[in-house]
């Protein structure tokens, strides 16, 4: 009897919280436009909410995009000097490539119509809405409330959100990679030349934002292959060249410049080394404990480190970023167990910022907890839209898993979710489609 009146309200609970989705579902494709102009407006002000307190008008760095920007501004060249990087750095020796160029040079663009940082703040602030926009156009194909869906859970995620006007990359970084997957799922419903060549140009701008999508872009390009509906292995191959052709040509001037300036065609950054030293070297200590490397643990571990005898404090940054890297994989590969740990707890790190603020000294406030919920939630509807929609929707995934793996092999935040988001929330969202693979037709 008890077990009939359970299945029973069960069955009624489901059968209304289906006829509501079902009528916010109808009511949402029949107001599009309103809500998209409550979206922005709704963008807008949380941006108003961010920005005093927490952007680039009150945080610049000696090696932020924006002081790069300023330099070149200046006639300085793309020159940068973080000693708590590169401890060699001096008047003669400030070349870098610390940072990506993309957003060092969207900055500059916006910087020859208004030098002050309020020029920058504004161009993230118009990235967050774009991206929204990006995410709604490619996807309303699969339906409006699927389309609107995402790009609701572009707006409020609160690592998204906390991004606004900070200017380390991540906003250009998904601007980039969602039109550069729009144009990767459109060439696999349509597989023309122009389609394939616009996505290797957005991915390629994509991983000059942020190095991560060098992985994810080779890793869609060989999946290729393997998605037959593109035609025989000739076609395939064909597509999968277009792709990687275009996104070639787009990093190369990186390259090309690099190779002038270090003597190496490096396409990422010189901090990638710095970073697998600092994330890691804790993995050596008699009293190892999983956790998160501040600034202040890193500065003394690199100040001991570098009055190591092999340097000579000539070395230029492409040398340290060699240097960094051979010490950091010894002690990994030194310290294989501890290693495991380290990566297990970064997945935490990566997801819901765990230890982060308190290696900064910092505590935990509301938003913190409301953080983890949110997070949490996200976790599980993308989790259950990959693998409802893993036939159609298997680059967001793919690119989701790569970017994630690499974090939590080197260095893991939360806010480094943020130049992937666009895939994710696109994966949650995918839960309203009707039907167990729903169509994915975005030419």
């Amino acid at each position: 009897m008890n077990g009939n009146l359970v299945r029973f309200l069960i069955t009624g609970f489901n059968a209304k919280f289906s006829s509501l989705l079902s009528g916010i579902s109808k009511w949402m494709e029949s107001h599009t436009r309103l809500v998209l102009i409550f979206l922005v407006l709704l963008a807008i002000l949380i941006s108003a909410i961010y920005l005093p307190g927490d952007s680039m008008l009150v945080k610049l760095g000696s090696d932020d995009p924006w002081t790069i920007a300023t330099h070149i501004y200046q006639g300085q060249g793309y020159s940068a000097c973080a000693t708590s990087y590169f401890p060699f750095c001096n008047a003669g020796n400030r070349q870098t490539a610390m940072r990506e160029p993309v957003s060092v040079f969207m900055f500059l663009a916006v910087m020859l119509i208004h030098p002050a940082p309020l020029a920058g703040v504004l161009l993230e602030v118009g990235l967050y809405i774009g991206v929204m926009f990006v995410l709604y156009f490619s996807l309303r194909k699969e339906g409006g409330t699927f389309a609107l869906f995402a790009s609701a859970l572009w707006v409020v995620s609160l690592p998204v959100m906390q991004e606004i006007g900070n200017g380390n990359g991540e906003l250009e970084s998904a601007f980039w990679l969602a039109l550069g997957i729009w144009f990767f799922q459109k060439g696999r419903a349509d597989p023309r030349f122009t389609n394939w060549n616009m996505a290797g140009l957005f991915l390629g701008l994509a991983a000059l934002s942020r190095t991560i999508h060098l992985g994810v872009t080779m890793a869609l390009a060989f999946s290729l292959f393997f998605d037959r509906p593109l035609g025989g292995f000739r076609a395939r191959a064909r597509q999968a060249s277009m792709l990687l052709i275009s996104f070639a040509l787009v990093l190369s001037p990186w390259a090309i410049r690099n190779q002038i300036v270090f003597g190496a065609p490096v396409f990422s950054t010189t901090l990638v080394g710095y970073n697998v030293y600092r994330h890691n070297y804790i993995v050596a200590q008699p009293d190892f404990y999983p956790r998160h490397v501040g600034i202040e643990e890193a500065r003394q571990a690199i100040k001991t480190l570098v009055q190591a005898p092999s340097l000579t404090g000539k070395e230029n940054e492409l040398q340290m970023h060699s240097f960094y890297a051979r010490e950091g994989l010894s002690l990994i590969l030194s310290h294989p167990a501890e290693y495991a740990r380290l990566v297990v707890f970064r997945f935490l790190v990566l997801w819901f910022n765990t230890s982060v603020k308190a290696s900064y000294g910092q505590r935990l406030d509301p938003l913190d907890a409301i953080l983890v919920v949110e997070q949490s939630l996200l976790l599980i509807a993308a989790i259950a839209g990959a693998i409802r929609h893993r036939k159609n929707l298997w680059p967001y995934i793919l690119g989701t898993l790569i970017t994630c793996g690499a974090y939590i092999l080197i260095d893991a935040q939360v806010r480094y979710l943020v130049n992937v988001m666009p895939l994710i929330v696109t994966l949650a969202a995918s839960n309203v489609i009707r039907g167990a693979n729903g169509p994915v037709n975005q030419s």
